[in-house]
C-alpha cells in the first residue's frame, strides 16, 4: 500500500463544480504527495465535501483536470478510480458479518475465495479486529464499527484513502482514541489520505497538511503549525483555533520586523509584507497572561467578566481597551473571580499580523 515518497498522487488543476446557480468549488488547484494525510477543513458549505466527492468520482467536475497517480481521471466513474472512501455513517451492511463486510469489494471484484479470506484476515489484524470476523455490526461498539469501515476500504489497496467526517458519530473520548488510531495506521502503512472535517482540533492533530476552504475556494494551505502560527487572514486565524482579532498600528519597519502598537503596547512582530499604517493582529487565547498583582512594565488594564473552570484550564472573558478578549489560563489553583481587575500582558508567541 505504501510507495515511493514525494510523488504527487492527487492533483487538482483549476477544478470547478456548480450545482445550478451555486458554485460548490471554484478554480481549485492543489497537489497531495504520496504517503501524506491532507485535511480539507472549513465551515459547512465551504466546498470540502464536494472536493472529496470529486476525488472519489461521486461528483464530476464542470471544468479543470483531476489526476490520480499521474492518470487523468476527470471523466472516469468512481469504480474506475483507484480510491476507497470511509463514509461518515460507516455504511456497513447490518445483515453481513464483519468478515463479509470487509470482503464485499473483493467478492464483487471476482477475487478467489482463498485470497479473499487471507486479505480479510490481514486487514482486520491491521486495524486490531483479528478474531471479529463472525460478529455482526450490531455487536460492535462505535469505534469498532469505524475500524471495520476502514478495513473494508483498506482491503482494496487503494492509491488514495478518503475519510468523510469519520469521527462525527463518536463521543468525545472515543473520537480522540479513534483519531489517533487512524493517524497511526496511516503513518505505519504510508497511506495517501484525504480527510474531511470541520473540527479544527481534529485537523491539527492528524494532518501533515491542511487545506482551509472558504466560500468554495482555498483560503490557505500549509502545515498545522504554519496555519496556527502564521494565518493568512482574519478568517483563517479565527477558524484554526480561537483568536482575538484586534486593531493595531504599524509604526515602522525594522528589517524583518514591524514595530506595532497594540493598545499602547509596542511589539516587534514579523512584518509579513505589511507596510506602515493601520493593521490587524490575531492574539491566541494562551498568549494573554493575566495577573491580579500590582503591575509594572508594559501591560493593559482589564476586568474579568466571565470565568469558567474546565478541569485542565480556566477560560476567561476579559473587557479591555482592545475589546472583549478570550483568555485560556492553565493555572487552575487560584481562579480569578468575575469582576476582578487584572493586568494583561502579551507572551512572546501567539501574536501575529494578519490581513484585514
Amino acid at each position: 500500500m505504501s510507495g515511493e515518497c514525494g510523488a504527487t498522487v492527487v492533483e487538482f488543476r483549476n477544478v470547478s463544480k456548480r450545482f445550478g446557480a451555486v458554485s460548490a468549488v471554484r478554480e481549485l488547484s492543489f497537489a497531495i504527495e504520496r504517503g501524506a494525510l491532507v485535511t480539507l477543513l472549513g465551515p459547512s458549505g465551504c466546498g470540502k465535501t464536494t472536493t472529496l466527492r470529486l476525488i472519489a468520482g461521486l461528483e464530476h467536475a464542470d471544468s479543470g483536470t483531476i489526476r490520480i497517480g499521474g492518470r487523468d481521471v476527470t471523466g472516469l466513474s468512481a469504480t474506475e478510480r483507484d480510491v476507497s472512501m470511509v463514509f461518515q455513517s460507516y455504511a456497513l451492511f447490518p445483515h453481513m458479518t464483519v468478515g463479509e463486510n470487509v470482503a464485499y469489494g473483493l467478492v464483487v471484484g471476482g477475487e478467489p475465495r482463498e485470497r479473499v479470506r487471507a486479505k480479510v484476515g490481514e486487514v482486520l489484524a491491521m486495524v486490531g479486529l483479528e478474531g471479529f470476523e463472525a460478529r455482526l455490526p450490531s455487536e460492535l461498539s462505535g469505534g469498532q464499527q469505524q475500524r471495520v469501515a476502514v478495513a473494508r476500504a483498506l482491503v482494496l489497496e487503494p492509491q488514495v484513502l478518503l475519510f468523510d467526517e469519520p469521527l462525527s458519530n463518536l463521543d468525545a473520548k472515543l473520537r480522540r482514541r479513534v483519531r489517533d488510531e487512524i493517524r497511526e495506521l496511516q503513518q505505519r502503512l504510508g497511506l495517501t489520505t484525504v480527510y474531511v472535517t470541520h473540527d479544527q482540533g481534529e485537523a491539527l492533530a492528524v494532518s501533515d497538511r491542511i487545506i482551509v476552504m472558504k466560500n468554495a475556494a482555498i483560503a490557505q494551505e500549509g502545515t498545522p503549525r504554519e496555519l496556527y502560527e502564521r494565518p493568512a487572514d482574519l478568517f483563517v486565524a479565527d477558524f484554526i483555533g480561537d483568536a482575538n482579532l484586534v486593531a493595531a498600528e504599524i509604526r515602522r519597519l525594522e528589517g524583518e520586523f514591524a514595530v506595532v502598537d497594540v493598545g499602547g503596547l509596542e511589539l516587534a512582530l514579523p512584518h509579513r509584507g505589511f507596510g506602515a499604517g493601520p493593521a490587524s493582529v490575531a492574539i491566541r487565547p494562551e498568549a494573554l497572561q493575566l495577573s491580579t498583582a500590582a503591575a509594572d512594565g508594559a501591560h493593559i488594564r482589564g476586568s474579568v467578566s466571565k470565568a469558567a473552570y474546565l478541569g485542565s484550564h480556566m477560560e476567561y472573558s476579559v473587557e479591555s481597551p482592545l475589546g472583549s478578549l478570550f483568555v485560556v489560563d492553565r493555572s487552575v489553583a487560584r481562579p480569578i473571580r468575575a469582576g476582578t481587575a487584572v493586568s494583561i500582558r502579551l507572551a512572546g508567541h501567539g501574536v501575529t499580523l494578519v490581513r484585514r
